[in-house]
């Protein structure tokens, strides 16, 4: 008995970003940064059985600036923050319309 099969592999990628200001107790808080996500992906069938495994990947870096002394002057809490995540996903499933 022989079974052929199919596989695919599909990426993408998205950048994007923030940047803002309000006010916070006696000054302002100001934050900004940006977040870049990219998926790899690869999908196998075979016979009556579709198969896959995802990997996505994020990153994102950012700062933020709280003047809460008064009178408010900049940096009086200030930092920077960084993140990442990669987590991986599979799974298998029936095609649509098998029995068994």
């Amino acid at each position: 008995m022989s079974h052929t099969g199919e596989s695919r592999a599909r990426d993408r990628t998205t950048v994007g970003g923030f940047d803002g200001e309000a006010p916070a107790d006696a000054g302002k808080t100001r934050i900004d940064g940006y977040v870049t996500t990219g998926m790899l992906r690869s999908d196998a069938e075979r016979g009556l059985v579709l198969a896959g495994v995802a990997a996505p990947v994020s990153e994102g870096e950012g700062t933020f600036d709280a003047a809460w002394r008064k009178p408010a002057t900049p940096g009086s809490r200030s930092g920077a923050s960084y993140g990442a995540r990669t987590p991986v996903e599979h799974g298998a499933l029936p095609k649509a319309g098998a029995r068994f």
